[in-house]
């Protein structure tokens, strides 16, 4: 029954996909970190970049764009699902971001690798070239989360 679901959930996101317009895609610039991000899976000869905007057109929603070396060939709102050689590209977000952007195949799923620019790209960077560092800031993050649990239970009573 689960996988009947999940059939008809697939399909149902790749019908919303439509053809795109050809623009190059475009860089991303430092205003745009927190609305906007592009990842990228090389399949075979051919580089696809997924371009998310968290916002949309007219702050409408979620959108995301499939580009095939750098052109712009299908487009759709979040969630959805680019067919493309040899599996799909799964988008998904949530309120606070990107929750999955994956390559999926018949026998695997692989997490697409984010634009260097982008500011999840920056992110993986600066845990690659400051381990210790990045353990740390996520060390503090969660101290800070528990100091507000532990501050928010009296409220609740």
């Amino acid at each position: 029954m689960l996988e009947k679901y999940k059939s008809f959930r697939k399909k149902r996101r790749i019908k919303k996909v439509k053809d795109a317009n050809g623009e190059p895609l475009k860089k991303i610039h430092f205003w745009q970190y927190l609305h906007r991000t592009v990842f990228h899976k090389r399949i075979g000869e051919d580089l696809y970049s997924v371009d998310v905007d968290l916002y949309g057109k007219e702050l409408m929603g979620p959108e995301s764009a499939l580009y095939k070396n750098g052109v712009r060939i299908k487009e759709s709102t979040v969630p959805s699902v680019y067919e493309v050689p040899g599996g799909f590209i799964e988008v998904e977000t949530t309120t606070y971001g990107v929750k999955k952007i994956n390559y999926v195949t018949d026998t695997d799923e692989v997490q697409l690798i984010p634009d260097r620019h982008s500011l999840e790209g920056k992110r993986a960077s600066f845990d690659s070239k400051f381990l210790s560092a990045s353990k740390w800031v996520g060390y503090i993050a969660i101290v800070i989360l528990i100091i507000g649990l532990i501050i928010a239970i009296p409220a609740v009573k």
